[in-house]
């Protein structure tokens, strides 16, 4: 087992910043960010707009937001769970098929109970092509997607949902929020069924696990989506160590922070390297599902940011809003901005934006501010920057 390399925040802070995308590359293309970055996490809420748009705009200069969809409609993605719903590089499909199998056992009474509903679903697939939810008619509904304990859920959509996850299906384009989806073997390449049929459990799982190894880039055992696999805390350890053995990976301990962490090896020479810090005039305001932002405990252990999304509690316990986008500026987390996109007037709301105590608003940064707001509403189509409360 190798040595730990023994590092500072600041080149923690710069690796990792770095090999998420966001040093500045002026050539760089929506399809190689994407690769670089491994998997993009997917999310309906579009309060300015969607995560996965907000991701590559902040790593893009060029980004469009039509060129993600083509990602799907060109063959090159598809979409599955990973750090959640993710839109993943076509070649990882087999990486996912041990998964893909759990989910049919899983769901296979379930899916036999509406044995009607999917036959009717494969058969207008075959006639149709891809289809959205709304090309079905259903008059039934039943508890899915986020019902508590009312069925308000059409139940032609609920089964869309779980033929997604059992893998029987695919996305193959969005409009907007809206999905369409086409039978499997329409849509994944032959070569890469016939791959996904012969590959191991065990080949897969560690072929994921080193995916999520260059997802995250420095990455810790206590991380409870470790491998994007369900891996207990015990097995989680020991799995880390084996790599670690194996010396596929190498230990990272970094000044100042207890919890013990990890880089491929390919990343040991690339992390010990000098790193020229980002301009400081560089302001990025990052979406709550940012790839950067996945491990809340890393936030905290490397940037002392502390950042919880809370769209999902009550208003009145939230302490920043409910759709706080963090302020990267150069290689520090400096506050919180939340915002709201007014699509009628065009304009971009900043409803509150507030500093950490260790960081002042000088002139400097107040004006690093406004052209990030303004490189932001471009992005986002916004003709005018609101501020409801003066910096």
């Amino acid at each position: 087992m190798s040595e730990p390399l023994r590092i500072s925040k600041q080149t923690a802070k710069r690796f990792l910043l770095k090999a998420l995308g966001f040093y500045p590359q002026l050539e760089v293309t929506t399809e190689t960010m994407w690769r670089q970055l491994e998997a993009v996490q997917l999310d309906p809420v579009a309060t300015i707009e969607r995560n996965h748009h907000l991701v590559l705009m902040n790593r893009v200069q060029s980004y469009q937001i039509p060129s993600f969809s083509q990602l799907l409609e060109k063959g090159q993605a598809f979409e599955y769970w990973a750090n959640e719903a993710c839109i993943i590089p076509i070649e990882d499909y087999p990486l996912f098929e041990f998964v893909r199998r759990y989910r049919q056992q899983a769901f296979k009474a379930e899916l036999e109970q509406y044995s009607s509903t999917v036959k009717l679903m494969n058969d207008l697939f075959q006639e149709n092509g891809p289809l959205s939810s709304r090309d079905f008619t259903s008059s039934g509904k039943v508890i899915g997607g986020w019902d508590l304990d009312k069925a308000t859920t059409k139940e032609t959509s609920y089964v869309l949902s779980l033929l997604h996850r059992t893998g029987d299906i695919q996305v193959v384009r969005r409009d907007g929020a809206t999905r369409f989806f086409h039978l499997t073997e329409q849509v994944i390449p032959e070569q890469l069924l016939e791959h996904a049929s012969k590959i191991t459990p065990s080949e897969a799982s560690r072929r994921l696990l080193e995916k999520y190894y260059r997802a995250y880039r420095l990455f810790s055992a206590t991380d409870a989506r470790y491998g994007w696999q369900k891996i207990k805390a015990a097995d989680r350890r020991r799995l880390h160590g084996e790599m670690m053995h194996e010396e596929v990976i190498v230990p990272v301990e970094i000044e100042g922070v207890a919890r013990p962490y990890a880089v491929l090896k390919e990343d040991a020479n690339r992390i010990m390297a000098e790193i020229t810090a980002p301009e400081t005039n560089s302001v990025r305001f990052l979406p709550p599902l940012d790839n950067l932002l996945w491990s809340r405990e890393r936030l905290e252990d490397i940037f002392s940011f502390y950042y919880r999304w809370e769209i999902y509690i009550p208003k009145d316990k939230r302490q920043f809003g409910a759709y706080a986008m963090p302020i990267l500026e150069g290689d520090q987390l400096i506050g919180r901005m939340d915002p709201l996109f007014d699509r009628k007037s065009g304009t971009l709301i900043v409803q509150r934006l507030e500093l950490d105590s260790d960081f002042s608003l000088t002139n400097k940064r107040k004006e690093n501010i406004q052209h990030g707001l303004t490189v932001l509403a471009k992005h986002i189509g916004a003709h005018s920057v609101q501020l409801e409360h003066s910096m």
